[in-house]
């Protein structure tokens, strides 16, 4: 799995940090698998599924805690997520 893409967020998640939603210092670049990144999932914001608009990075926090290196994020699973709720 490559992680090439850049994490996109939309205007209501912008500045999330994409694990913990903090608002406080974000540090590292988001990354995301190009498979993530593919088709209808191409840009758009990897918490809610909206358009995206700037770049998605994790906080300081999650940094030092190394939440950031655990895996990839699973956009599918992140944007479909609200849908299977509500069933």
């Amino acid at each position: 799995m490559y992680l090439e893409a850049i994490g996109r967020l939309c205007e209501k998640c912008d500045g999330k940090c994409v694990i913990c939603d903090s608002y406080v210092r974000p540090a590292t670049l988001v990354r995301i698998c190009d498979e993530c990144n593919y088709g209808s999932f191409q840009g758009k914001c990897v918490i809610c599924g909206g358009q995206g608009i700037s770049d998605a990075y994790y906080c300081k926090e999650c940094t030092m805690q190394e939440k950031d290196a655990s895996s990839t994020i699973d956009v599918a699973k992140l944007t479909l997520a609200p849908l299977t709720s509500v069933f």
